[in-house]
């Protein structure tokens, strides 16, 4: 009999509403409240979740996310993000930089899934897909853009753990690049005023 499987959704700190034109947010980890929106998998802490800094890797600043498969047998998935709001042929972008502390296939993967009931995180509409990962050894950045359909009108962006139990992953500085009027919500973000401003500009703000 397969444990039973629980999702623990944290309070929403970076919740905001992205009018078009707006704020493009990121997310390093510097100074956020919470590690991530959600967690899905059985047990109470299927994937232990915290902020590191130095020794452990860090990209940028002094923080990065720090995860630990905490669920043998189990794919346990950690919400990193959301956006509701959206209809179809809405894009979604989210960049972040993932460090691996062994080469070969990386212990995680960044999926989305469609939402048509948020903020339930718990609601699976769909799977929407995600990046082909190779993996490799140290920091690599991962990317990759959703375009809506099937009338969906939310997506849940995960870090599904694919790995064993005790492997690691670090995360740091996610942007999210959302559709104008929509609301978006992730554990921290940076407010940028849209005029003049660039996506290579928003992430100058890391550096």
């Amino acid at each position: 009999m397969k444990p039973r499987q629980t999702i623990l959704v944290l309070a929403l700190a970076g919740l905001a509403t992205v009018a078009a034109g707006n704020p493009l947010p990121g997310c390093g980890w510097e100074d956020c409240p919470e590690t991530v929106l959600g967690l899905a998998g059985p047990g109470m802490e299927p994937i232990i979740a915290s902020l590191a800094m130095a020794p452990d890797p860090v990209l940028e600043g002094i923080r990065s996310l720090r995860l630990v498969h905490n669920a043998p047998g189990w794919a346990p998935r950690a919400y990193l993000a959301y956006v509701d709001g959206v209809g179809n042929g809405d894009r979604i972008m989210v960049e972040i930089a993932r460090y691996a502390a062994a080469p070969g296939i990386a212990p995680c993967r960044i999926r989305g899934r469609y939402n048509d009931s948020l903020p339930d995180l718990d609601v699976n509409d769909g799977d929407a897909g995600g990046p082909d990962d190779p993996g490799g050894l140290g920091w690599q950045w991962v990317s990759y853009t959703w375009e809506m359909a099937g009338g969906h009108s939310g997506l849940v962006i995960d870090v599904e753990m694919t790995g064993e139990a005790g492997d690691t992953v670090w995360l740091d500085m996610m942007i999210v690049v959302p559709p104008g009027d929509c609301t978006l919500a992730i554990p921290c973000y940076t407010v940028v005023p849209a005029q003049g401003r660039t996506y290579s500009a928003v992430k100058d703000l890391f550096r």
